[in-house]
């Protein structure tokens, strides 16, 4: 069940600690029977069972322990009922929360009372829900999931917390802060006395709620994602690094892709698109570079830059690359003329041991291209591709600007001088800016977060930089978790900050903002496209004089369809702006 401590119960947000139930021993190992057959991806991996000894590989409950409980890729498409005749406008609320997850997924809960597959009780203790598949083992007159309390009066900040949590773990989604990159910055001992202190759990509990890493290989995205709905919040003074793990208030960009992954929409096509938007402000057509790349799996970050002979340099990070090859980074070149080449391993050709998380990209001087990227282990790296071609070794960025945390989300631009800049976002929630100067030494980090001010609420969770309307400012815009849109520029002159505006506001943008990708344009003007998590994607243009355009859909002028989970912006030439994108359909 989930916890709630007493003192406490007026901020569930913050305190909820989620149990998720599990099926008694006789059970268990009908539902892994059960769970093979509906997908037969859930079953024990090779090298699991290997780790197994002969006793254990021929004991049933044991290999039950390692089987997966998702449903079949098709997608999910389960019945919702009700115990306690609750009214229709609160069954109908909590159903349109459990379907929030649909944005990229086939996923459909529909209400119905005969013989509903999620059974949803309201007088139980705390909130809980059994995984997945496990579901369908529990009595016709038993719950499968619990709300303890809700009402019509609870928060809606409560209903998105809560229900989309659960539902997570119906959709069979284990708890993200069991990521062993989580789990291995916890003090055992602290964690222990904390929540004991505070949630009353066994030491034993603890261990097992808290303490015991999934196995690497049932992940599905390359990095633990903090701000995933499915992450507990952990305080700083459990930490070993004594920075806190914020933990998610609703579905973040990688939930979202792991739904796309794992519960495709039937008529997902996998695309990464580019498009251009010339300075008369047309588009030019969309074209899926899937088409040109052998590139098999999903994308999870893309980043580009402009060199100097007005060739576009792509890089994007996947998934997968082949067997075992977690987090790839790849390299392409979009040609002056229009051609492709690549796309190029750079995890290969530059020996990354590593998943890539997370790539950002700049133009500096004499042809050459600045990248940055994180990895799954937290690390923050640097490489120059030259102008020859040829690919300078990766430096320990983390190391050399002192990182602390972390790095969940960054952006890069060109700077003064031949200079480049980055911004990045720890999971400790503070923004941070660098600057590699042309004769390659960094600039300290400074913190945007006490820079600027800060009055943003929530985790910075996207990012986008460009060049400003003289050379050397620099325009960034950033999203939280909690639906706020920020703007900001540095101006080259002594570096000073204009300070931070409410973009959000400004543009009227009501959901919450996923991705942002952005470029500088003609006549000084900055141009950003965002997706919100409805799965609208958007156009606004910053221009010279520091007014805003209003915020025009994309689908006005491009065939869309399906929301974006990563996009990015690069400048062309003549005024142009060069827009890449992946879509789940």
């Amino acid at each position: 069940m989930c916890s709630i401590p007493p003192s406490r119960t007026t901020h569930l947000s913050d305190s909820i600690m989620c149990t998720i139930k599990e099926l008694p021993p006789e059970l268990q190992v009908k539902s892994a029977a059960r769970a093979i057959e509906i997908n037969p991806e859930n079953a024990p991996k090779a090298h699991q069972t290997l780790l197994l000894s002969q006793e254990e590989q021929s004991n049933p409950l044991k290999l039950a322990l390692l089987t997966l409980k998702r449903w079949r890729r098709s997608g999910v498409n389960l019945t919702v009922g009700f115990f306690g005749n609750p009214s229709a406008e609160l069954k109908a609320r909590i159903i349109s929360h459990m379907n929030a997850w649909n944005v990229s997924g086939n996923i459909q809960f529909t209400e119905s009372s005969n013989n509903p597959q999620v059974r949803i009780s309201f007088d139980r203790e705390g909130y809980w829900s059994y995984c997945g598949i496990d579901i369908l083992q529990i009595s016709s007159d038993q719950p499968t999931m619990n709300l303890q309390g809700f009402s019509m009066d609870t928060p809606e900040y409560v209903f998105r917390r809560v229900v989309r949590h659960e539902t997570g773990h119906t959709l069979g989604f284990p708890h993200e802060h069991l990521r062993p990159e989580i789990v291995n910055l916890i003090d055992s001992e602290k964690a222990i006395a904390y929540f004991a202190d505070r949630f009353m759990w066994s030491r034993e509990k603890t261990i097992a709620q808290v303490l015991t890493p999934l196995d690497p290989f049932v992940n599905v995205t390359v990095v633990a994602d903090p701000n995933s709905i499915m992450c507990y919040k952990l305080p700083a003074s459990i930490m070993k690094d004594g920075i806190a793990i914020n933990g998610g208030t609703d579905i973040s960009a990688s939930d979202m892709q792991l739904v796309a992954i794992l519960y495709p929409k039937s008529n997902a096509t996998k695309s990464l698109m580019h498009t251009v938007r010339n300075s008369d402000g047309s588009w030019q057509p969309l074209e899926n570079l899937l088409d040109k790349f052998s590139i098999e799996s999903p994308i999870l970050s893309l980043a580009g830059a402009k060199d100097e002979n007005g060739n576009t340099h792509l890089v994007f990070t996947t998934i997968w690359g082949g067997p075992e090859e977690i987090g790839q980074l790849w390299h392409s070149i979009r040609h002056s003329n229009g051609n492709w080449s690549g796309p190029n391993n750079l995890s290969q050709l530059l020996e990354i041991s590593k998943g890539v998380a997370a790539v950002a990209a700049a133009s500096g001087q004499n042809g050459t291209i600045q990248f940055i990227f994180t990895t799954s282990d937290g690390h923050l790296w640097h490489t120059i591709r030259e102008s020859n071609g040829n690919w300078q070794p990766i430096g320990d960025l983390r190391k050399e600007v002192k990182v602390s945390g972390n790095v969940v989300a960054l952006s890069g631009t060109s700077g003064a001088d031949g200079a480049t800049q980055f911004v990045f976002t720890t999971n400790d929630g503070h923004l941070w800016h660098t600057i590699r100067r042309a004769n390659g030494s960094w600039q300290p980090l400074g913190n945007l977060s006490a820079e600027l001010s800060r009055k943003w609420t929530g985790v910075v969770t996207t990012i986008a930089g460009a060049e400003g309307p003289s050379n050397g400012d620099a325009v960034f815009v950033f999203a939280t978790n909690q639906s706020n849109l920020w703007h900001t520029l540095r101006h080259r002159n002594g570096g000073k900050w204009m300070g931070l505006n409410d973009l959000g506001k400004e543009l009227q943008v009501e959901k919450r903002v996923i991705a942002i990708g952005g470029c500088s344009g003609a006549d000084g003007q900055t141009q950003f496209i965002f997706a919100t998590q409805d799965g609208q994607a958007w156009h606004t243009i910053r221009y010279a004089n520091g007014g805003w355009q209003s915020a025009v859909p994309l689908n006005w002028v491009l065939p869309i369809i399906g929301p974006m989970p990563t996009l990015t912006g690069v400048t062309g030439d003549y005024g142009a702006t060069h827009f890449f994108f992946t879509t789940y359909q």
